[in-house]
Order: C-alpha cells, then sequence, then structure tokens
C-alpha cells in the first residue's frame, strides 16, 4: 500500500508512525522542512511542498512509481475543496457563504468562517487511536448515529448541493480517500452549476466548504490522469 500523507505535524506524523509500522509504503509532504525530521526517522519518505500544489504536480504519474493508493489529508485546512478551488480556478469555483440552515442540519456544528463548518457526532474528545466500529461508539458504546458522511450526502438546502468525500480509515484513528474519490468530486463539481456544498467526513466528523460554481462547464482541466 502506498500513502501519501499531505501535512508533517502531529497528526502526519502519528499517521506515518502508524502506517510505516503496518508495512506500507508512506510519503509525507509539508512545507516546513523542519515538520518532515519526525517522519524521516520512523522511515517514511519526505518532501518539501506544499499540499494543494503538490497534489496538482503529481496528477502525470500518480499510478507510476512514485504514485500513491490512498491519500491522507494531515494539514489544518479542508484539502479537497482547496485543491478543487485551485483546479477549477476562480473563473470557474470561489468560496461561497454557508446559509445558517446548514448549521441547523448538521450535529454539533462549529462555524470556521462564513463559508466554512464543521461537524461532529461527538461533543466529547474522541481518543485517538478509534477504530471507528460501524456498530456503536467506541467512548459512549451506544448504537451509531447515521453515518456522518450519508447525513452530509442527503442534505437538502436548496439551491445549495452537497458533494461529499468519504474518509476511509486506514489505521485506527487515521483517515483517508483514494485519489480516483478526489477525482470523482472534482469531476461531479465541474458538471455543477450554482452554489454547493463540499464536504469530506468519515463516520463521526466532517468538514464543510461553501462554494459557488460560476459556469456550466463540463471541460476537467488535466483531470484525467489523476485516478491513472
Amino acid at each position: 500500500m502506498r500513502v501519501w500523507i499531505l501535512g508533517g505535524g502531529r497528526f502526519g506524523t502519528r499517521a506515518a508512525a502508524k502506517l510505516v509500522a503496518a508495512g506500507a509504503s508512506v510519503r509525507v509532504v509539508d512545507r516546513n522542512p523542519a515538520g518532515l525530521e519526525a517522519a524521516r526517522r520512523l522511515g517514511a519518505e519526505t518532501q518539501v511542498a506544499d499540499a494543494v500544489g503538490f497534489l496538482s504536480e503529481q496528477k502525470e504519474h500518480v499510478r507510476g512509481p512514485g504514485g500513491a493508493d490512498w491519500i491522507v489529508p494531515a494539514v489544518p485546512v479542508h484539502l479537497a475543496a482547496l485543491w478543487c478551488l485551485a483546479e477549477l480556478g476562480p473563473d470557474r469555483l470561489v468560496r461561497h457563504p454557508i446559509p445558517a440552515e446548514v448549521e441547523r442540519a448538521v450535529p454539533h456544528p462549529l462555524r470556521a468562517s462564513a463559508d466554512e463548518i464543521y461537524a461532529s457526532h461527538a461533543d466529547w474528545r474522541c481518543p485517538p487511536d478509534c477504530p471507528e466500529p460501524a456498530d456503536r461508539c467506541t467512548v459512549t458504546g451506544k448504537p451509531r448515529p447515521k453515518d456522518l458522511f450519508r447525513l452530509l450526502a442527503d442534505l437538502e438546502v436548496p439551491p445549495f448541493r452537497p458533494f461529499v468525500l468519504r474518509s476511509h480509515q486506514l489505521a485506527p484513528g487515521v483517515g483517508g480517500y483514494r485519489p480516483e474519490e478526489l477525482l470523482d468530486l472534482l469531476a461531479r463539481l465541474t458538471a455543477h452549476t450554482g452554489p454547493a456544498l463540499v464536504a469530506t467526513a468519515c463516520r463521526c466528523h466532517g468538514v464543510i466548504t461553501g462554494v459557488l460554481r460560476t459556469d456550466g462547464s463540463t471541460g476537467l482541466r488535466s483531470a484525467g490522469r489523476l485516478g491513472g
């Protein structure tokens, strides 16, 4: 298994430790060279680069020798949304305020800005090694509510349309998505016109970014190579 971890801070280093121990081939990317020392000591390959720029530059050979099977976002931003914004450009995709109806429709909302909201089924600090069981919460032992990635995909807040990227668990407390899933998110968003909610979520936690698709073009700039 080949994994790109985008972000070399505390969460990225912890993810690297678990995945290297599990036998994965890991590359940790961070724009701060000092943030890569711990990952290098763990045996991970490291690269100094901006996370969004790195994803765009790697489109040509994701499935080649330097490619990845999984992407683990470990930067303090909504990586998938920022990448979509960068790929489509400001003439086709811009940030857009999220209406209050979204806050009322998601569990434990935390508004980070006018165009970004965090949501979670938990109002406590989850253990860092939660195995994310499908049926019951690790902390409470109670039946798990509707998966957050499904809840967000089912949101009905016209004229906004939700576009959700699911985060899969690769190791306890470590989530990621396949490059082709990120590609699919961009393709679906590219075919849309109007306001949208771009979200990344696992069973319990998620982040939502409001965007506005500014034209009806269905062209997908160079993205066909991201998924191989």
